[in-house]
């Protein structure tokens, strides 16, 4: 899977039952392409990072942690760094994507997954299955919305994990 071939996106209020906390389920859904309702169904609500990055390796995805950190004090969250930026970057050139893990710091949400599936003109280019975080959520404008590394420092991240396809 190349980062332009995440499948449709998916916008998970629209399109999951009740789909306020199926933001894990949405991105599966727009990796693998299957439907969202039946993703939703198979993972449950608020799916922590084991469950979705699990249904994915059992569905012939290769998983890397790329980033982690954080403390049981602060709940494994953390400020990302231009570290954390950089092993996006290069991942995002060896045409995989990632699962971002959002800590929700700007108080936009309470932890959050999106797809992070391109970079350009030092903007990191999201599929925000609960639209345009920069509008506050739940809109129609989460495809190929761009975020800024300081809107991303702002939001603070648990967990960032690089997908491909195998």
């Amino acid at each position: 899977m190349k980062n332009n071939d995440v499948a449709q996106y998916v916008n998970q209020k629209k399109q999951i039952e009740h789909g306020e906390d199926f933001c894990g389920a949405a991105c599966v859904s727009m990796l693998t392409g299957e439907d969202p309702q039946m993703i939703a169904n198979i993972l449950g609500s608020t799916a922590d990072d084991t469950t979705l990055t699990d249904y994915l390796k059992r569905h012939g995805y290769a998983i890397t942690k790329i980033v982690d950190g954080g403390s049981a004090g602060s709940h494994w969250a953390f400020m990302p760094d231009i570290n954390a930026f950089q092993k996006m970057r290069e991942a995002i050139f060896r045409d995989e994507v990632i699962i971002y893990h959002f800590a929700g710091w700007d108080h936009k949400s309470s932890g959050h997954y999106a797809i992070c599936k391109g970079y350009a003109d030092g903007k990191f280019i999201f599929n925000d299955p609960a639209g345009d975080r920069k509008k506050g959520y739940f809109n129609d404008e989460g495809e190929n919305t761009l975020y800024t590394p300081e809107m991303l420092m702002k939001a603070g991240i648990k967990r960032l994990f690089s997908v491909k396809e195998v």
